[in-house]
């Protein structure tokens, strides 16, 4: 059996990075949803409002994920054994030749663009947490009293009254720690989506590969039907033309002698040979058969 080394270890690390990408962004989505927990109620439920669906397309990413890295590595083995035989017979087979492997190009450079925004992404909320958590640090350092952190500054707003601010040691402390955790899952998230992002690379350079290989192998087969075919073409002009150079047989004649008729016309041209010479010699008339 033909394995394709190269796209198992992309699915390999795809699966990986999508399983360190979903875990550790689920704990870093509860602990910033926890942040918020001490501000105000406004900010409170739209942070939940925002946290849930993202956990539940993190979750659907990651079955989507582990879905096409199996699709993938089918596609691979497919393309690999047709890769390596270089002859296609039929070429109407499924999953492996150039339509199907040129799909999955298609669809890995879609997901590696959605992974590449993932990246983009991500960066947003490690940014927030770096800031918020060496702010917090700052104050418990200098023993700030009455330290407050506001969040207008970070882009947040409340209409509902109480304000943008969280104040008071343990709200304080409450918000820096949670700070604190989601930014190192976050960090660890982003490692995971780096590593998927290296297994579509690598699925991507396989696949090119095997493009190029079928593609390869489909030029060589029509050679090689030429090639055959002139082959035989050739073969049959040597064979007629050796039977056509070779020596006919010589016949012997080994039955009684027979008399070769001579014309009257070659009688009377020698001129005079016979009795009398010819025929105004008085020569003899010759036999009206012809024969003597």
């Amino acid at each position: 059996m033909d394995v394709p080394y190269g796209s198992i270890l992309a699915a390999i690390l795809v699966c990986i990075g999508v399983g360190i990408f979903c875990g550790t962004c689920q704990v870093a989505m509860i602990e910033t949803a926890d942040m918020f927990g001490v501000t105000s109620d406004e900010l409170k439920d739209r942070a939940q409002d925002f946290f849930g669906p993202m956990q539940i397309s993190v979750y659907s990413v990651t079955g989507l994920m582990v879905f096409m890295s199996v699709l993938f590595v089918f596609v691979a083995f497919m393309a690999t054994a047709q890769s390596k035989r270089q002859i296609y017979e039929d070429d109407t087979v499924p999953c492996g030749g150039r339509c199907c492997t040129t799909l999955a190009l298609i669809i890995g450079y879609m997901l590696t663009f959605l992974w590449v925004v993932i990246n983009g992404a991500i960066i947003l909320p490690i940014i927030f947490t770096i800031m918020v958590s060496r702010y917090y640090n700052f104050l418990a350092q200098n023993s700030t009293a009455n330290a407050c952190i506001d969040l207008a500054y970070y882009g947040f707003t409340d209409t509902g009254g109480r304000g943008t601010t969280v104040c008071g040691t343990e709200d304080l402390n409450k918000f820096g720690s949670s700070a604190d955790t989601a930014f190192l899952y976050y960090i660890v998230a982003y490692g995971g989506s780096v590593i998927v992002l290296l297994g579509l690379v690598n699925f991507l350079m396989c696949f090119s590969a095997n493009w190029g290989h079928l593609k390869d192998g489909l030029k060589r087969r029509d050679y090689e039907k030429k090639r055959q075919q002139e082959e035989q073409e050739l073969e049959e002009i040597n064979a007629g033309y050796a039977h056509d150079s070779h020596p006919r047989a010589q016949h012997r004649n080994t039955g009684p002698a027979v008399m070769v008729p001579e014309s009257y016309e070659m009688r009377v041209g020698r001129g005079g040979s016979g009795r009398g010479g010819g025929v105004g010699g008085g020569g003899e008339r010759p036999p009206i058969n012809g024969y003597y």
